[in-house]
């Protein structure tokens, strides 16, 4: 373990930059000479600790989708770590290396000719190290040192990588309220935040144009407030509309999948519900929300308008407080 605390640390030492294609950039880079080649002669994806397994399955997962190469994933104990053979991928997790110089979700990336070692002392990091590495993977058309063409050939640079968040709150946001999204699209939405080292996902689900959550106490909010009779075409003002009912919304079983999805690849979801505007859709649902009553329409239009729920009925707050019990 001391062995592998030292590099870690040696890395975090690290200040030579190198221009590499990976997004965001890491912290620290050094660069080295040779390459790690990455194909089917590649042993295994190696693991130190059973928490990282899931971890180790998604990296061969994309491997598979992006490389067409699936690897052995096996479970070894650290001390045994250095003992392995050569053309291999370690995961490896110190769960007590966390000190002064080390941040959440901050990962070590050591890759020689030999094998590869990605070192954090938790498992965000790990995650983060592997959608690193995934960027770092090139595809060649020469095996090395030879001139023979080889199809399925994939290098990584020799270097030794430190990197961490510079931000602890690194968010995106995605309006499903105006212009729904399925799940599947949700979740590549998602994966793309993991790819690029985000860990929130601002979720935008009520809106005048349509609501997009559901609310068991209250379906009128799916039932009536996710429809809307038809949609502005162009910009706003152009008076133009496509007379095609648009309609959509998750439900609750749904919502967990995805939040699940995200929690998976260590992104928080902050659902957004409007109030006390923004909020004709929910209107056109229960008109008592609103102070005139009525009537209301889900909004085929952008904009800004002056029905909002009505602050002087208490019956207002009992549905809000409900709304959010259930988000």
């Amino acid at each position: 373990m001391k062995k592998y605390c030292s590099i870690f640390f040696v890395l975090i030492s690290l200040h030579s930059f190198a221009q590499i294609n990976v997004v965001p950039m890491p912290a620290e880079v050094k660069m080295g000479k040779g390459n790690f080649v990455l194909d089917q002669k590649t042993t295994a994806i190696y693991y130190t600790d059973n928490s990282t397994k899931p971890i180790c399955m998604e990296l061969n997962n994309s491997l598979k989708k992006m490389f067409d190469i699936s690897l052995p994933i096996i479970k070894i104990n650290k001390d045994k770590v250095s003992s392995l053979k050569t053309n291999n991928i370690t995961l490896i997790l110190f769960p007590n290396l966390v000190t002064s110089d080390y941040k959440s979700g901050g990962y070590a990336i050591n890759v020689t000719e030999k094998n590869i070692r990605v070192i954090t002392g938790e498992n965000e990091g790990i995650f983060h190290g592997i959608q690193t590495l995934l960027q770092l993977i090139t595809k060649n058309t020469k095996q090395p040192n030879t001139k023979q063409q080889t199809p399925n050939i994939y290098t990584i640079p020799q270097l030794r990588i430190n990197d961490y968040p510079r931000f602890s709150y690194r968010g995106m946001h995605l309006d499903v309220a105006r212009h729904f999204f399925s799940v599947d699209y949700v979740k590549k939405y998602i994966d793309y935040l993991a790819t690029y080292k985000y860990n929130t996902f601002h979720w935008h689900l009520t809106e005048d144009q349509g609501w997009r959550i559901e609310i068991k106490k209250y379906p009128n909010l799916t039932k009536v407030g996710s429809c809307r009779d038809r949609t502005l075409i162009g910009r706003y003002g152009s008076n133009k509309y496509d007379s095609i009912e648009y309609c959509g919304f998750y439900t609750q079983a749904q919502i967990k999948e995805i939040v699940q999805y995200a929690r998976d690849r260590f992104i928080t979801v902050i659902p957004e519900i409007e109030m006390p505007g923004h909020s004709t859709a929910a209107l056109a649902s229960y008109p008592y929300l609103g102070c005139t009553k009525g009537p209301y329409k889900t909004m085929d239009t952008w904009g800004v308008l002056d029905d909002v729920y009505c602050a002087g009925n208490d019956s207002t707050f009992t549905f809000l407080q409900n709304v959010l019990d259930e988000v």
